[in-house]
């Protein structure tokens, strides 16, 4: 099977189908899964049963449309009716917030004017200026790398239009742009984004958009390229080093070097700086080392750290060991580590900041590893801030499921023979085949929503269980699910089932043995030159409580519309009147009837009836 995955400019990537079969290789996705105005690239993963291979390449990025105002309108009203929908079944709003897909069906909504206020949610008019005009281009981002691992970004103004909020826009090497910051404000025009943001020893660029309310404008042209540097480890370096940001950051304010260096402000602090070892070379400052000698400035490269080892704890942990530098006074003295894993397929990324010198070992949480994903660890030497050659690599393949930990219980088999059915009731019946009993001790239910994650549906089952009614109150109505059943053994998880087919949770209806039967003998006729519409009505010695409603629809076309006035009918008949029927004009009139159980069947359409046309009088003797 494969699943398509969108990456939507400055966020996450995340699945936006369920699986599809093998054939045929194309799918569409709908308008309501995609933020209008916003731009999108799309990739393929393939699934061999429950091994996830690598995705496609990234197709090219394509802009979802935005509709016109006036179709705004409408897709606001739209937006809100699912957003209720979604929430009805989640309870309240506030409590219905919570969750993942209400909070993305809100962003997609807020695009197309949606607005959440203490009376409630509600759609602006067409003309209530809610759809504001994009603002221009700011002017070129300016980005200083301080040496805390920080890097602050100033810009200017758009030239033209409105911006009422910025957003910072990061590009690391080989790495899709992505949003670094939330909505800035409109002063000051410039910002210090934290090193825990950023990677050490990479190199990024910064852009700055512009916003307008709700609408984006271009990003600013591109800064030039910085390197994130690491933090220094000694209390006089440290101190130097923020000095050193702090007069970056004033220059940045006064656009440069050159002209910082006449304020006042540059003055002060450069004297500060000065007494704790910074050296400013026509504005290229750098902090140096305290020494018998006085201040020095660079620094020798340390050696290669040796026998680097991998492994994963009980716990799902990685714990990496490594041996020291071999000692060589050329070579510089290690003051500390870093840990940098290389996924299969992807980017060399840093997995800790520095580590002391000793001991010489690392354990590293498992959740910063994708699971069955192959990696190789190799550790960084860094003197000062000088930065050595890095070890050789040691690797490891995460371990997929709990079974595969040491000293876990043995994982059991996967689950066969899963079917689901729909009860008369609506309800969802899953059954499968038993394991082995002294394999399992218990069973769990998983349940994939159409456009959402995989999820628990139930607790754990005992081994005994091997048939499960799930009521569609539990479930989302008008939505896809797909069901598979897990085994469990003590604290191991075995593989999934296969999938169900998808199943459509369809909404609840009332018992047709308590609604009204089906209304028959509907015409249109003129009685006393007057046009009316009839039919033989239920009796009413039956079921009291009955009304009835109309339908027009004129004919030759495919639209039904309910008659004005023709809702709640306690007789069976209707004069016709009114400017939604127009003479010269055909139609067809359909009755339905209801009582406080439901309603019937809509009844069978009557015979083209020719509205404003009435027949002659018979001649008189």
């Amino acid at each position: 099977s494969y699943v398509i995955l969108a990456t939507r400019e400055g966020q996450p990537r995340r699945a936006v189908s369920i699986r599809l079969p093998t054939d045929p290789t194309s799918h569409t996705i709908s308008d309501d899964k995609l933020v209008p105005g916003a731009s999108y690239t799309f990739q393929v993963g393939p699934i061999n049963v429950h091994t996830h291979g690598p995705p496609s390449a990234a197709s090219t990025r394509v802009l979802v449309a935005t509709p016109a105002s006036t179709s705004l309108s409408q897709a606001c009203k739209q937006c809100l009716a699912k957003f209720q929908a979604i929430c009805a079944s989640h309870g309240s709003y506030p409590s219905c917030i919570r969750h993942n897909e209400v909070n993305e069906q809100f962003e997609a909504c807020s695009n197309v004017g949606l607005r959440s206020s203490k009376d409630g949610l509600s759609c602006p008019s067409t003309d209530s200026g809610a759809h504001t005009p994009a603002p221009g281009r700011p002017g070129p981002a300016q980005a200083v790398a301080n040496a805390d691992g920080s890097v602050t970004v100033s810009w200017s103004p758009p030239m033209q239009g409105v911006a009422t909020s910025y957003v910072i826009l990061a590009t690391r090497d080989s790495q899709p742009r992505h949003a670094i910051t939330g909505r800035l404000g409109v002063s000051p025009r410039f910002f210090t984004i934290a090193s825990d943001k950023l990677v050490p020893g990479a190199s990024y660029t910064f852009q700055v958009g512009p916003i307008n309310v709700h609408t984006h404008g271009p990003p600013s042209a591109a800064s030039a390229r910085v390197t994130i540097p690491l933090q220094s480890t000694t209390g006089v370096q440290t101190s130097c080093e923020a000095c050193r940001v702090q007069l970056e950051s004033v220059c940045a304010l006064h656009g440069g070097y050159p002209q910082c260096k006449q304020a006042s402000e540059f003055d002060e602090q450069s004297q500060v700086c000065t007494q704790l070892g910074l050296h400013d070379e026509n504005g290229q400052f750098s902090c140096g080392s305290l020494s018998s000698k006085g201040w020095e400035f660079g620094q020798s490269k340390p050696g290669q750290p040796r026998t680097v080892q991998a492994s994963v704890a009980e716990d799902g942990s990685v714990v990496v060991s490594w041996e020291a530098p071999s000692v060589d006074p050329a070579l510089g003295e290690v003051t500390s580590y870093v840990i940098l894993a290389t996924r299969q397929g992807d980017m060399r990324h840093a997995v800790t900041g520095r580590l002391r010198a000793s001991p010489t070992q690392s354990i590293i949480p498992g959740d910063k590893f994708v699971a069955g994903q192959r990696y190789k660890f190799q550790v960084g030497p860094i003197s000062g801030n000088t930065h050595g050659p890095l070890s050789e690599g040691a690797s490891l393949t995460m371990p997929t499921w709990r079974g595969q930990l040491p000293g876990a219980d043995p994982m059991p088999a996967p689950v066969q023979g899963l079917t689901a059915t729909v009860g008369t009731d609506g309800s969802i019946v899953l059954s499968w085949d038993p394991l082995e009993p002294q394999t399992v001790t218990a069973y769990v239910i998983l349940c994939t929503k159409e456009g959402a994650q995989r999820s628990a549906c139930t607790g754990r089952l005992g081994t005994e269980q091997t048939r499960y009614r799930m009521s569609r109150e539990r479930l989302v109505t008008d939505r896809n699910y797909q069901f598979q059943v897990a085994a469990i053994n003590g604290d191991t998880h075995g593989p999934p089932s296969d999938m169900t087919p998808p199943i459509l949770v369809k909404p609840k209806r009332s018992s047709a043995e308590n609604v009204p039967p089906r209304v028959v003998g509907v015409q249109a006729v003129y009685q006393n030159g007057r046009p009316v519409v009839s039919w033989a009505g239920v009796d009413s010695a039956q079921d009291r409580s009955v009304q009835y409603a109309v339908k027009y629809q004129l004919s030759g076309s495919s639209t039904w519309k309910w008659m004005p006035g023709g809702k709640g009918l306690g007789r069976p008949y209707l004069s016709l009147s009114g400017s939604h029927l127009q003479p010269h004009k055909s139609y067809r009139f359909a009755v339905v009837a209801r009582n406080s159980q439901g309603a019937a069947r809509e009844s069978e359409p009557s015979s083209d009836f020719l509205y404003g046309i009435a027949p002659p009088h018979a001649p008189k003797s």
